[in-house]
């Protein structure tokens, strides 16, 4: 299951916020989706976007959780650019914040993929999730 849900985001990367007559009007993108199952030991793409020729995706923030704890890493084009740990003692949900100074400080060139992967290092199957936010100019 996964929704792509389209918008019109009032500001560009430069944070002209509330300026209805900007010609660098955003569109927000929001992605979610589940990966059911995942096998024991096993690294799987919870949820990917891939960015249409032309365009640049300003990464805001990816959201990850899920019913194990296991390790979570965001990358483009299949390099590691960040990685986190979900443990026993902590939260089974967190997330990357590339919002800086309110400005998406991760872009992500045109036919390059974002991608969100989990590594169930557990020994039992689980079910994680997880969703990849930010604006496409």
């Amino acid at each position: 299951m996964s929704n792509i849900i389209l918008g019109r985001h009032p500001c560009d990367v430069n944070d002209n916020i509330d300026n209805p007559d900007n010609p660098y009007s955003l569109d927000g993108i929001s992605i979610y989706n589940q990966a059911s199952s995942v096998a024991i030991g096993a690294t799987q793409t919870i949820v990917s976007y891939t960015v249409p020729a032309g365009k640049t995706f300003f990464v805001r923030r990816v959201e990850f959780s899920g019913q194990n704890v296991a390790t979570y890493r965001v990358q483009i084009d299949s390099i590691d650019i960040a990685l986190k740990r979900t443990w026993f003692n902590g939260n089974l949900s967190d997330d990357f914040n590339f919002n800086f100074n309110d400005e998406a400080n991760l872009s992500v060139t045109e036919n390059s993929t974002i991608s969100l992967v989990v590594n169930n290092f557990r020994p039992m199957i689980a079910d994680f999730e997880g969703r990849i936010q930010g604006v496409l100019a």
